[in-house]
C-alpha cells in the first residue's frame, strides 16, 4: 500500500476516531487512460458508507480546475462521493479547491470534506471522540433502534422530532455512533442517513458496553401524587417478574419534571428512606418515551439495576432480558 494512503488512514483515525478500510479500486481498470495515468484509485469503507479515493501522482502537476473537472467525471462513473488525496498541496491550490468544493485530504495537514461538513486543519486540533459511554441522547437513539425494529434508516431531523431533542443534538448522536463504528452512515445529497443493518440482538450486544444507567439521582419524597406515576426500578421489575415489590415504590421523572416538583409545595424531600416515602429516580432523558403499561421501558430499567449486588434482582434481570423480543 502506498505510504500516502497509510498516512491518510492514520490521519483519519487520529482526527475522526474512525478506522478507514482502504483497498485498490478494481473498477478503475475501466477508466480512460488519461485518468489512470494521473491518479491511483482506492475504495474507502468507513461507518458513513463507501467513498472513492482519487490519489494524485507525485510527478503529475494538475491545476485545481482540472482536478475538479476530472473528479466530477469519476463521480459520474462510480456513483459515489470522491475524495482527492495528495501528499502535498500548496496554499493557493488548496484555496482554489475549496472554492470549487472539491473534497480533498492532505494527510497530516488538512481535511476538507464538504459532503460531511468537515474542514479540519492540523492547527485546529479536532478532538477525537474518546467517550466509551454514550451521551443520553445517543443512548435514546440506540433505544429507538432497538424498539422500532430491524434495518431502520434514520435522519437526524426525523428522529430528533420523535425523541424530543434538537436536530443538532441528534447530529452529535450520529457522530458519536459513527466514531464507535455503530451503524452504517451515508450521505445522500444534503441528507445524512444512519442505517442499522444488523438484527436487534446483535445491536444490543454491540452497544451494551457503551450504555449506562439513565438515573441521574435518586431522592426520597413524601406527598407525591401517584395517579399518573411512571413506575421504574425495583417496582417496575416486580411487575415483570416474581421478585417482591419493595416497600418504597419507585417512580421515574425527567429533570424538568423534577424541577417543577421541587419548585412547588406539594412534595417534601426527606434525607433518608422512610416508611411510606416514594423513591424518585431523576432520569437523564425522558422516561416516558418508550414506556408501556405504566412502567418505564425494560431496557432502561435493566440498565438502572444491572449493577445491583442482590442475586434475586440479577436473576429477575436475566429473565427480563430473555423476555425481550429481539
Amino acid at each position: 500500500m502506498d505510504k500516502t494512503i497509510e498516512t491518510f488512514q492514520r490521519y483519519f483515525l487520529a482526527n475522526l476516531g474512525i478506522e478507514a478500510e482502504v483497498h485498490p479500486f478494481p473498477g478503475a481498470a475501466n477508466y480512460p487512460a488519461y485518468l489512470r495515468e494521473c491518479y491511483q484509485f482506492f475504495s474507502l469503507k468507513w461507518p458513513r458508507g463507501t467513498c472513492l479515493i482519487m490519489m494524485g501522482g507525485k510527478d503529475v502537476a494538475l491545476t485545481p480546475a482540472v482536478i475538479a473537472k476530472q473528479l466530477e467525471q469519476v463521480r459520474g462513473r462510480c456513483g459515489m462521493d470522491v475524495i482527492y488525496v495528495a501528499e502535498a498541496i500548496n496554499f493557493y491550490d488548496r484555496k482554489r479547491l475549496i472554492e470549487q468544493k472539491v473534497p480533498f485530504v492532505v494527510p497530516r495537514n488538512q481535511m476538507y470534506l464538504p459532503f460531511m461538513a468537515i474542514d479540519l486543519r492540523e492547527y485546529l486540533k479536532t478532538r477525537r471522540i474518546k467517550r466509551t459511554v454514550l451521551r443520553p441522547a445517543t443512548q435514546l437513539l440506540v433505544l429507538y433502534a432497538l424498539y422500532q425494529g430491524e434495518k431502520l434508516t434514520l435522519t437526524p431531523a426525523e428522529v430528533a422530532s420523535v425523541l424530543e431533542v434538537s436536530a443538532m443534538t441528534m447530529t452529535r448522536a450520529f457522530d458519536e455512533l459513527a466514531a464507535l463504528g455503530i451503524g452504517e452512515h451515508t450521505v445522500a445529497g444534503k441528507n445524512r442517513c444512519l442505517r442499522f443493518t444488523m438484527n436487534r440482538k446483535e445491536l444490543w450486544e454491540q452497544v451494551l458496553p457503551h450504555l449506562k444507567t439513565p438515573v441521574k439521582k435518586r431522592v426520597y419524597v413524601t406527598g407525591l401524587d401517584l395517579k399518573e406515576a411512571l413506575w421504574a426500578g425495583h417496582t417496575a421489575l416486580a411487575r415483570w417478574s416474581m421478585i417482591s415489590e419493595p416497600e418504597n415504590r419507585t417512580v421515574a421523572v425527567s429533570h424538568h419534571v423534577w424541577k417543577d416538583l421541587v419548585g412547588g409545595d406539594r412534595i417534601n424531600v426527606i434525607p433518608n428512606r422512610d416508611r411510606g416515602a416514594v423513591e424518585v429516580e431523576v432520569w437523564k432523558y425522558l422516561p416516558n418515551l418508550f414506556a408501556h403499561d405504566g412502567c418505564a421501558d425494560k431496557i432502561s430499567v435493566y440498565l438502572s439495576l444491572k449493577d445491583s449486588h442482590d442475586e434475586r434482582v440479577q436473576s429477575a434481570l436475566d429473565d427480563l432480558l430473555r423476555s425481550l423480543k429481539w
